[in-house]
């Protein structure tokens, strides 16, 4: 029907046009024609034909009918409609129904349904129903039920109801005419009937008229009580219908199966439209609600050259508009008007190709009622169309689409027809990147630090030496260790600045005055064999031993494995690996007190030694002179001695008794050749002896002090002690007869002090030092003697299970736990332990990134060296297995079709740097499209520490789009590090971009990277071998980076290039599947 009245689509009708009120309706039967006054019969409308009948309404054009339905040969018409503007709106019977502005949505049992402003909402025992601006809300016994104006009521005997504009009437006058959709009533057979109908056919009109208002008020008479009265008592009436949706809630419908089929049909709708998309992606669905979502309306105006586009965006969200016949008036540089429009409604007038200039923009008024919440631009906008590019970013931000908006099936249809030529053979094998479980040897426990022995220094603990030294500045020695038969000896100096010693010889040299540097060497003896090792539990806290104040004694040879080279110390940091498979040893945790130390697997073997001295250099000084002994005890009748000790100072001295405080309580002299004072006791009590002691041209004044007791004294056998928290130390007494002994100890909170007997027994309490004073008693008579007790750190080492325990070197000790597993050490496992074991380095395969180095190991763990072959790619290894930079180096580039990636695993496979697709543009329809996985990516990649670059996929086909693929790409890398280049990916797709030539080609590449120069990024291109060659002008890309791709042992390309793509089936710890390997020559 619709190409028989050559019918066309209007983008918007108004249905209250069907609605008129306050028509007569003239009708005809047999042949009869009927008008009405004053009317032509071009003004009729034709509304209905019925055997024959003609019907038209005044006021019309016949071309301006709608032809609303055909029944048994009829058809009808409503005013104020083009001819060419009929909608279809069913069949049924041979009848035809159209809609204007329809959209074709389904066939079913040979029926044809269209929707467009109108919608078809279902079909129940052969009816069809559709909702526009009018709304078909029942059907019930045949009838049908629609709303628009005016809502139908009900329907019984033949009979039709109206509600809205007007009132239902019941005398003998005519009702106000309506217009709209109707359904006549069903023929009823007989010959009764017939008869009956013929007769009526034959009166005269005026009798036809009368007789069928008696009829009809006889009619009205019967069931005007019943279905007039169930008709008022709907709560709910409206005038206009907007939806479906937002009418059914509320509403009382009459005939639950309208409902059903109206839900039903809203269903088939959204799956027919879901089932076009091939990657069953969510696509954007028509829904009239976005008219009414109105908001202030803004222009944005955006010119590359020779274009001008106009986008429609909501000024709240920033998003264009769409859905709405936006249109502008346009004023060109001569003045000259014209009127542009949104014809897809996508928010976004675009028009390429015209004249350069300044143009003026004005936006139209909106004449629907539905856009009466829209608020447009007033006044006009002034914009200058370019007529050169000036590659710099423009805004497209609110075009870039997701792929959920498009068919991405057609979009993205990149095509690699880089053809393998020929693939080098591998001279190591390709493993995955992994860590593998280290292994353990043993050391003798001679090697290890006895916690107890090292003294608290800014909060470390630093080991007591084995011997102690002192040279002076410019000195040197040479030192070697107890052991006989000594191998292996590695030297080092805790302290170059002070002394240093030769690694290989063992010479000390001081360096600068101070001190104490510790000098360590370790080294390896002669040994048996060391046994399997025995597990250890967790360390415990056992009995404090009391420390002593004299140097610990050189340690003996003891028998020790037989000698192993010294391990490496561990990788400074570790790269994150894939867990280990089910058949690889893995870490534990094994618990420790209120802490916890890793837990390993290993295999034990291996012996060392190691011995450690205090080094004090000196510097030449000024004469000193001092007194070993500050001061005596005596008795009355007795004498005691107390020496002068002169340093630095080698001429002639002379010592002189110079003052005696009190000459009564003792007397003293001395040596003037040694400087030994001598000193007699006299009556008890206390004085003070100055002795002057002359060095040249230097004099010191030293004083003696001395007690004379009563015949009484105490002596202690130490002058200080050293303890942990909790830990004790005893200090024994000697007295000259049998009194009391008593002590004090003068900080309570630093150490505590006990006696027994004879002996003296400090508890340290916290870090710090006091001093300890011993008082002996024989009646009256007393005699005092004092020593400091110094409380090393906060924890008592046997009790201590978190710090790590380690040797003179610093490297981690570790405990058996059995089962062939190990747990790092604590201080508490050097009282308990019996084998302490030290961690090998740790053991790779694959590529592994370690101390900024890149290298690759076999599967034994061991590293290559020299020239390989590793996945079709040639590398040089240094001599340490580290590659050479200048061979090149390794990356990747990814996108959505790599999946999910595990970027951790990626870094520590040797992977440099990864190239990112951002987006590409679509093949068939040009929009910009951004990579689901983009995002995520980036972020993954940067995380990881990798080097990232980008690429976009074109399609562009002028310059123009390139500069929007450019900004595209700018937009979406704004915020991140991009420390690589931005690559335009060239190469076919059987697109758009596809039928360009080589000079439009090459054209499109350098405006991107230009645009992409100019906003400070470095720029690239990526294409294979054939494009650089035939399909643009590789020459004229000289100022840009260019990425090759050709699959070869060696490029042919002849052309300068900066990164090579060597295949497209490489592996990569961290990525599922196939990925593409990468050589740069960039030289970062």
């Amino acid at each position: 029907m619709k190409k028989l009245f050559n019918h066309t689509k209007r983008p918007d009708r108004n249905w209250e046009e069907d609605v008129q009120d306050g028509y007569d309706w003239d009708e005809e039967q047999d042949g009869g024609e009927y008008y009405a006054d004053d009317e032509e019969y071009t003004d009729e409308e034709y509304t209905g034909e019925e055997d024959g009948g003609e019907y038209y309404a005044d006021d019309e054009e016949y071309t301006d009918e709608e032809y609303t339905g055909e029944e048994d040969g009829e058809e009808y018409y409503a005013d104020d409609e083009e001819y060419t503007d009929e909608e279809y709106i069913g069949e049924e019977d041979g009848e035809e129904y159209y809609a204007d502005s329809e959209e074709y949505t389904g066939e079913e049992d040979g029926e044809e349904y269209y929707a467009d402003d109108e919608e078809y909402i279902g079909d129940e025992d052969g009816e069809e129903y559709y909702a526009d601006d009018e709304e078909y809300t029942g059907d019930e016994d045949g009838e049908e039920y629609y709303a628009d104006d005016e809502e139908y009521i009900g329907d019984e005997d033949g009979e039709e109801y109206y509600a809205g504009d007007e009132e239902y009437y019941a005398d003998d006058d005519m009702a106000p005419a309506r217009g709209g959709k109707g359904k006549k009533s069903k023929k009823q057979g007989g010959n009764k009937i017939a008869a009956i109908w013929t007769k009526f056919l034959n009166m005269s009109t005026m009798d036809r008229i009368m007789t069928a208002t008696g009829v009809a008020v006889l009619i009205l008479a019967i069931v005007t009580g019943s279905v007039y009265a169930s008709a008022r008592m709907v709560d709910h009436q409206v005038s206009e219908f907007v939806s479906v949706g937002s009418q059914l809630d509320g509403i009382q419908m009459i005939g639950e199966q309208g409902m059903l089929a109206v839900a039903d049909a809203k269903l088939a709708k959204i799956a027919a439209a879901n089932a076009v998309d091939d990657e069953n992606e969510e696509q954007k669905e028509y829904d009239e609600a976005e008219y009414t979502n109105g908001g202030t309306v803004e222009l944005e105006l955006v010119s590359v050259q020779k274009d001008l586009k106009i986008k429609f965006t909501n000024k709240k969200s920033g998003k264009l508009i769409s859905n709405v016949p936006f249109s502008v008036t346009i004023t060109d540089p001569k003045g000259k008007s014209d009127t542009w429009t949104d014809d897809d409604m996508d928010g976004i007038i675009y028009k390429k190709g015209i004249t350069p200039g300044n143009y003026t923009v004005a936006v139209n008024t909106l004449t629907d009622e539905k856009y009466k919440d829209y608020t447009l631009p007033t006044g006009t906008q002034k914009v200058e169309v370019r007529k050169d590019i000036a590659y710099k970013k423009v805004d497209v931000a609110n075009e870039i689409k997701k792929e959920s908006e498009v068919n991405a099936a057609k979009e993205d249809t990149m095509k690699n027809d880089t053809v393998v030529e020929s693939i080098l053979e591998d001279t190591v094998q390709w493993v995955e990147s992994k860590k593998l479980p280290p292994t353990y040897r043993e050391v003798a426990k001679d090697t290890v630090v006895n916690p107890e022995k090292q003294t608290a220094y800014s909060g470390k603990f630093l080991r007591i030496a084995d011997a102690k030294i002192t040279i002076k500045k410019g000195e040197t020695k040479t030192l070697t260790p107890p052991d006989a038969g000594a191998t292996d000896m590695k030297w080092s100096s805790s302290n170059l600045a002070i002394a240093t010693v030769d690694e290989k010889t063992g010479v000390l040299t001081g360096k600068e005055a101070g001190g104490p540097v510790t000098i360590t060497c370790t080294y390896t003896v002669p040994a048996s064999a060391t046994p399997s090792p025995v597990p250890s539990t967790n360390p415990t806290a056992t009995p404090t031993t009391e420390p002593t104040a004299t140097p610990t004694t050189e340690p003996t040879a003891t028998p020790t494995t037989e000698p192993t080279a010294t391990p490496t110390s561990e990788p400074a940091e570790e790269t994150p690996t894939p867990t280990p498979s089910s058949n690889e040893s893995q870490a534990a945790t094994q618990s420790m007190g209120s802490g916890s130390l890793p837990v390993a697997f290993a295999q034990a073997g291996g012996t060392q030694k190691t011995y450690t001295w205090e080094v004090t250099v000196t510097a030449d000084k000024a004469p000193d002179a001092t007194l070993e002994t500050t001061s005596v005890t005596v008795t009355p009748g007795a004498t005691a001695t107390a020496q002068v000790k002169v340093t630095d100072y080698t001429g002639a001295t002379t010592y002189r008794i110079t003052a005696n405080k009190n000459d009564k309580i003792a007397t003293a002299t001395v040596d003037e050749k040694n400087g030994k004072i001598t000193v007699t006791g006299k009556a008890a009590g206390d004085t003070t002896i100055t002795v002057t002691v002359t060095m040249g041209s230097v004099t010191k004044t030293l004083d003696l002090a001395v007690k004379v007791t009563n015949g009484i004294k105490i002596t202690l056998d130490k002058t200080a002690v050293t303890v942990y928290p909790k830990s004790t130390a005893a200090v024994t007494a000697t007295v000259s007869g049998s009194g009391t002994i008593t002590a004090d100890s003068g900080d309570k909170n630093i150490a505590t002090v006990a006696v027994s007997g004879k002996t003296i027994t400090v508890t340290g309490v916290k870090k710090g030092t006091a001093t300890i004073t011993v008082t002996y008693k024989e009646g009256s008579a007393e005699a005092k003697a004092t020593f400091t007790v110094t409380v090393a750190g906060n924890v008592n080492p046997r009790e201590d299970t978190k710090t790590p325990l380690k040797d003179t070197s610093g490297r981690q000790l570790y405990v058996s736990i059995g089962d062939n597993q190990y747990r790092a050490a604590a201080y508490a496992d050097y009282y308990t332990a019996t084998k302490f074991f030290l961690m090998e380095e740790a053991r790779y395969t694959g590529w592994q990134t370690l101390d900024g180095k890149v290298y690759f190991f076999k599967a034994d763990g061991s590293k290559v060296t020299g020239e390989q072959v590793i996945q079709g790619a040639k590398y040089n290894f240094a001599s340490d297995g580290s590659l050479v930079v200048g061979s090149g180096t390794m990356g990747i580039d990814v996108s959505k079709w790599n999946g999910s990636i595990d970027w951790n695993a990626v870094k520590n496979s040797g992977v440099n740097y990864v190239i990112i697709r951002v987006g590409y543009r679509g093949s068939s329809q040009g929009a910009l499209i951004e990579d689901p996985k983009f995002k995520t990516n980036i972020k993954g990649a940067t995380a990881a520490g990798l080097k990232v670059g980008v690429y976009f996929f074109t399609q562009a086909v002028d310059e123009v789009e390139a500069v929007q693929e450019a900004s595209m790409v700018l937009d979406r890398i704004s915020g991140y590090k991009i420390s690589y280049p931005v690559f335009l990916d060239v190469e076919g797709s059987g697109g758009r971009g596809d039928a360009i030539d080589s000079a439009t080609r090459t054209a499109v590449c350098k405006a991107f990277c230009n645009t992409i120069k100019n906003a400070g990024y470095t720029p690239g291109v990526y294409a294979n071998k054939t494009w650089l060659t035939s399909k643009m002008d590789a020459g004229a890309l000289s100022g840009y980076k260019i990425w090759l791709a050709q699959y070869a042992k060696t490029p042919t390309y002849t052309g300068r290039y900066d990164l090579w793509q060597y295949r497209s089936d490489g592996k990569v710890s961290g990525i599922s599947g196939k990925v593409d390997l990468n050589i740069s020559y960039l030289g970062y």
